[in-house]
């Protein structure tokens, strides 16, 4: 599929999909080397269970990991010292504002538009933390009103500026000085704060915090151990609970969308998708 960026370049959306394929192959070498389990997740789960590979269309890719094992993981990727794949995170780069972590193949050059951070950045994979959730419809409330308050805080102090198309652009606008004072980390390291507040143990229903949507009633038994699940022309693990979490989170999800919703959704300017 050929695609057009933001600055009206022609990319091939496959093309993306391999640099991404060649992240998650990284990623699960060293998990498996370490001993540490990972679940493929959203979009990228329902790829390797209705397609066995990226879904066509998409462009990105999603990993969960308990937050114990995403301590490990981060710890295990900077200790390898890969020349081409390297970790960001709030644990080891200062610069870092998300409160998930992204392996990156250096050997690519994509830009975010609009993000200081971001502008010229590499192919990612997104790796997140699972934590505990709340329970009961005011704390779930309150909890992802404050989350969304600290995201949207993070991207107002790194977006260069706001633009029409994001969601909530005039609050963004009013809100961006107060939160270029502050920072982009320092929202960022509130918000992780907050997603470690409940113990993944000691929870009963989990799922990575958000700030964009609670996460269905999704319980620990469905994270409880992993399968290996073909992908492409590798193997890469997902929860044996996947289908429990999908229909949470999807309904329907082995029923393919409308054709005119077959399209990637996130806007990249992309300088270079690199050599194998």
């Amino acid at each position: 599929m050929e695609l057009t960026d933001h600055n009206g370049h022609t990319y091939s959306l496959e093309r993306l999909q391999e640099r991404m394929l060649g992240i998650l192959k990284y990623i699960d070498s060293v998990a498996r080397k370490n001993g540490i389990p990972y679940y493929l997740a959203y979009g990228t789960l329902i790829g390797a269970v209705r397609h066995h590979g990226f879904i066509p269309w998409d462009d990105d890719a999603d990993i969960l990991i308990t937050r114990d094992n995403y301590y490990r993981l981060i710890d295990a990727i900077v200790s390898d010292n890969d020349q081409r794949y390297q970790i960001m995170s709030l644990v080891n780069n200062k610069d870092w504002y998300t409160s998930c972590a992204r392996v990156v193949d250096t050997h690519t050059r994509i830009g975010q538009p609009f993000s200081r951070l971001l502008k010229d950045h590499h192919v990612f994979v997104d790796i997140m933390p699972l934590d505990g959730m709340p329970e009961g419809d005011l704390v779930c409330k309150f909890h992802f009103t404050l989350m969304s308050f600290y995201k949207i805080m993070a991207q107002c102090a790194d977006h260069q500026f706001v633009v029409d198309y994001e969601r909530f652009p005039t609050i963004k606008k009013i809100l961006k000085p107060f939160a270029s004072i502050m920072g982009a980390r320092y929202w960022g390291e509130k918000a992780d704060r907050l997603a470690r507040k409940r113990n993944y143990n000691t929870s009963r229903l989990i799922g990575y915090g958000t700030a964009n949507h609670k996460e269905g009633e999704i319980t620990k038994d469905a994270y409880a151990s992993t399968l290996d699940c073909d992908f492409c022309d590798t193997k890469l693990m997902i929860p044996v609970g996947y289908d429990e979490i999908l229909t949470s989170q999807y309904g329907d999800y082995m029923q393919l969308p409308p054709e005119n919703k077959r399209m990637p959704i996130h806007i990249y300017d992309i300088y270079d998708l690199g050599e194998d």
